[in-house]
């Protein structure tokens, strides 16, 4: 008898076998209803590299993805979110920086299927640029079952970037509604940390695994843009962080 092919969730999480340790709070669910990522994790600067990340959940924490970077004159994606703690792991995501604009350019990825030899494919291409010229807020728009979404991401000092135990000024993910799905605080010292972030309330469970995976590489976008940003004033590195 033929069986239907897994969800987005569920071949991913088979995909890196790590992201299971990232469950104890988690209540077992079926395989429809397996994460992509932690509930809460942290960005953290990867050994080895001066902009490269990791995302793990805690410092010392194992590593659960890797996140590559490349210069604005790399032919490379500005930022490949791997799809597990080896930088030569199949994409989740690439994020490709526009030089001259706000604008960055998306890709989603098939999760990786380790039976198979065959690469991931391009699941969705979208924009994410800003809400508008006067405003540091922006957006991106997903299918859903029912046409499409728009969320936003924006500048926060409010219960949720607080509840995250960064610096007291992040930003907040939010629905056309004003539903806070996520959240991101820049920390409050050190250089090894990037940043944390959660996602709040249950749209996850609503939208699925390429709706998480499109909140990872948009706040990416955010950190990485903002990074080139404090180089090219002569701030360093700095956090990676800020509503920009």
């Amino acid at each position: 008898m033929n069986t239907a092919p897994p969800t987005y969730e569920a071949a991913t999480f088979a995909a890196n076998p790590g992201a299971r340790d990232t469950k104890p709070a988690y209540t077992p669910q079926p395989p429809s209803q397996h994460h992509v990522f932690p509930p809460a994790f942290g960005f953290y600067h990867a050994s080895g590299s001066h902009s490269d990340i990791r995302i793990s959940l805690s410092a010392e924490s194992a590593l659960l993805f890797y996140i590559g970077t490349h210069n604005s004159l790399s032919s490379q994606p500005s930022i490949v979110l791997n799809s597990t703690p080896n930088p030569a792991s199949p994409p989740l995501a690439h994020a490709t920086l526009h030089t001259f604009s706000s604008g960055t350019d998306i890709v989603i990825f098939s999760p990786p299927n380790p039976a198979s030899p065959s690469p991931p494919h391009a699941l969705l291409k979208t924009s994410f640029q800003k809400s508008g010229v006067f405003t540091t807020a922006h957006t991106f728009t997903i299918p859903t079952a029912t046409g499409s979404q728009t969320f936003e991401w924006k500048s926060s000092s409010g219960a949720e970037v607080h509840a995250l135990q960064g610096k007291s000024h992040g930003m907040k993910l939010v629905t056309a509604g004003g539903n806070v799905v996520a959240a991101w605080a820049p920390p409050k010292i050190g250089n090894k940390k990037q940043g944390k972030m959660a996602f709040i309330g249950g749209a996850r469970e609503e939208l699925g695994g390429v709706w998480e995976v499109m909140v990872v590489i948009t706040v990416l976008a955010l950190m990485e843009r903002r990074r080139r940003s404090n180089n090219s004033a002569g701030g360093g590195a700095g956090g990676g962080g800020g509503g920009c």
